[in-house]
This record gives structure tokens, C-alpha cells and sequence, in this order.
């Protein structure tokens, strides 16, 4: 296979992977962030509001992206037919967390450079990655859970589960793993939920692979 043919291959997969899997979760998290500001007041914010913005509402992007990764695979036509491409099973997955991944990113730097333009006091680069940590920690909770469980609504009951038990109880149970540490200003937790998030998406992935063997 040429240079060129696993160019065209690359993008034919990434195309493929953001309309049955991406774009309407792309849509639906646009919407969620517009709607926001109606909701949680989004200026003149001081750093502890900037973070309780940022990690109890914006994070859920990385559940509404994340989660439903797996999700094409739940329809046994579409599961025939990426089983039947040429290409390994894992890579469709690599694709849709790269790209949901990646949306994730730009989303949280676009909001949080909207906040600071309306006057609130934090840390830009350092709330961007706070807030990316958290989210794909929730939205890799579920897809983890939905790669076990095979349904998608499982996984998101996971991610909005762990989310209110932050909420409700701090890090008494969840330690290290806390996701709404900035408001502490404390970026420790931030460091253990990104490897934990890469190591739930590897197991996710390794599952999904293992089950579609059986």
C-alpha cells in the first residue's frame, strides 16, 4: 500500500467516524456550552466561580463526547460492516476518541477564552488542562462501563454518577481521583485522573476488542 492510499485510507476513516459517531455529540455539546451563561453566570468570575463553572458544568462535554464511542458497534449492521474492513477493529476506536478527544480540548479553550474576555480572574492554560483532566475522566468512567455493559445508557448513568457523588461528597471517597480540585486550587488530583483516564480508555478498548473475539 503507498504513502498515498494510507492517506485517503486515513481520512476515508476519519470521515466515516465523525458522521456515525461524532458529529451530532459535537452538536448537542455546542448546545449544552450556549446554553450555559443561562444558567451559570459566566462573567466577573474570581477563580473558586471560574472553577465550579468550569468542572461542575463544563466537564460533562467529556461525557456527552466520550461515552457514546462505542455506540455505533450497539447495531449489528454497522458492527458487520467495520468487522469486515480491512483495517484492525481497534483503529475505528483510536479514530472516534482522538476526534472526541480533541473536540473536547478546543471546546473547553474556546469557553474558557470567553470567560476570560468577560472579565474572569483564573489561570487560563492551567483551568484548560484542569478542566480537560475532568472531563475525560467522566466521559472514560463511561465508556469503560459501556464497554462492559454494551449499552451506552449505562455508561452515562456511570459518568453522571461519579460526577454528583463529587459534588455531594468531595474527595472523601474518590480521593485523589476528585475532579473538582481547582476550586482548591489544588492541580494534584488533576495529574491522577489524566493517567487514570488513559489507563480506563486502554481497558476500554482492550474489552471491546476481547468481546468482539468471543
Amino acid at each position: 500500500m503507498t504513502l498515498t492510499e494510507k492517506l485517503e485510507n486515513c481520512l476515508s476513516l476519519i470521515k466515516i467516524n465523525i458522521k456515525i459517531s461524532i458529529l451530532w455529540n459535537l452538536i448537542f455539546s455546542i448546545g449544552f456550552l450556549c446554553l450555559l451563561p443561562f444558567i451559570q453566570g459566566v462573567a466577573n468570575l474570581d477563580r473558586v466561580s471560574a472553577a465550579i463553572c468550569l468542572e461542575n458544568f463544563v466537564a460533562i462535554i467529556g461525557v456527552i463526547l466520550l461515552v457514546p464511542v462505542f455506540s455505533p458497534e450497539e447495531s449489528k449492521e454497522i458492527d458487520e460492516i467495520i468487522s469486515s474492513k480491512f483495517m484492525p477493529n481497534f483503529k475505528p476506536y483510536i479514530a472516534r476518541i482522538a476526534l472526541s478527544a480533541a473536540s473536547i480540548l478546543i471546546l473547553i479553550a474556546s469557553f474558557c477564552l470567553m470567560l476570560k474576555y468577560n472579565s474572569c480572574e483564573f489561570y487560563v492554560a492551567a483551568y484548560i488542562f484542569g478542566t480537560f483532566a475532568s472531563a475525560l475522566f467522566l466521559g472514560s468512567i463511561g465508556m469503560l462501563i459501556s464497554s462492559l455493559s454494551a449499552s451506552t445508557i449505562v455508561g452515562y448513568m456511570a459518568s453522571i454518577g461519579y460526577l454528583i457523588i463529587n459534588m455531594m461528597t468531595g474527595s472523601k471517597y474518590v480521593g485523589k481521583f476528585y475532579i473538582m480540585s481547582m476550586k482548591n486550587n489544588s492541580f494534584d488530583e488533576k495529574y491522577y485522573i489524566l493517567i487514570g483516564s488513559i489507563v480506563l480508555i486502554m481497558l476500554s478498548i482492550f474489552i471491546k476488542g476481547i468481546k468482539r473475539k468471543i
